[in-house]
């Protein structure tokens, strides 16, 4: 998949691809529109849709059926002033199947533009408070990145999974022989099913420095604050419907660390209330404090939010 016939006429600085696929609180695609916004990057070419995706829907007007639309994967250029200039790429949607391949494919595309390293982004929903900043971390394939981040200060993401392209785009630069890395966030439980401004101002801004830029972000602060708003709004209510659940079980007797069957019925519940609905975990979490066995429970209870996209 050639997209750049007159790559020689394309001069970059030790450009970098940057690439965002959909996923989860659209924070790695609000990260690439971002940085289009800012560097005024120019649009190189929107391909034409890749031949070998198949369509996965249909779109349904008034009752007619037409066949949806298949991926088109635009790309930009951006001459940040900083230490590396920028390949991007915007997509609206992928595949639910044959993504390395489609990562492989992106990657080789822009090879010939002097791309050497290849970034993405992503984001791990948690218990994390909407008002506290979002912890930015990294993951890569490549020891020798891994040793330079390090080195820069930056801290691993320990342990977890990253689902879809955005974590397979690592594993096709590997394959090419480009190295790679992913920068991780986080974002609350509360906002799994909206955009989430401030991670994307926190991995942007993270990012921005690691090229030796100031990226100004101030014109996302009012997003971040209705969305901060809405969530701590839905946590109070969530919060006292969990005090009056947990009423119905609550015993006279003080709780101690060992658990009698209504307790263990109602952890249980609480358990499968958040693998179903991760914003329920505030609640769970705050049954086993009063309980006294979130120790007992912790690796479980982490075990809901090891996986990021």
């Amino acid at each position: 998949m050639e997209f750049f016939h007159n790559s020689s006429a394309i001069n970059l600085k030790d450009p970098w691809l940057i690439v965002g696929w959909p996923g989860v609180g659209g924070v790695a695609s609000g990260v690439v529109q971002t940085l289009i916004k800012k560097f005024e990057s120019e649009l190189l070419r929107t391909p034409d849709p890749d031949p070998e995706a198949e369509l996965e829907d249909v779109t349904v007007r008034k009752g007619i059926c037409f066949p949806g639309s298949l991926p088109r994967l635009s790309f930009f250029v951006a001459r940040t002033g900083g230490a590396h200039d920028l390949v991007i790429l915007r997509t609206t949607h992928h595949p639910d199947e044959g993504g390395l391949k489609l990562c492989k494919r992106v990657i080789s595309s822009v090879l010939n533009l002097g791309v050497r390293k290849v970034v993405s982004f992503a984001a791990l929903h948690s218990t994390i408070d909407p008002r506290e900043p979002s912890p930015v971390k990294y993951c890569t394939p490549c020891v020798s990145t891994a040793d330079t981040m390090r080195k820069g200060g930056m801290v691993p993401f320990s342990s977890g999974s990253i689902r879809g392209l955005n974590g397979l785009t690592m594993l096709a630069a590997q394959e090419l022989g480009v190295s790679s890395f992913c920068l991780v966030s986080e974002i609350p439980t509360l906002g799994l099913q909206m955009v989430n401004p401030k991670t994307v101002k926190e991995l942007t801004s993270h990012f921005g420095k690691m090229i030796g830029v100031n990226i100004n972000l101030e014109d996302l602060n009012g997003q971040i604050e209705a969305v901060q708003e809405h969530m701590l709004d839905v946590q109070a209510k969530l919060i006292g419907e969990n005090r009056a659940l947990s009423e119905d079980y609550r015993f006279s007797a003080s709780p101690g660390p060992s658990l009698n069957l209504d307790e263990t019925d109602l952890v249980d519940k609480l358990f499968r209330d958040a693998e179903l609905n991760r914003s329920n975990a505030p609640l769970l979490k705050e049954e086993l404090d009063r309980l006294g066995v979130f120790q007992d429970y912790e690796d479980r209870f982490l075990d809901l939010f090891r996986e990021c996209s």
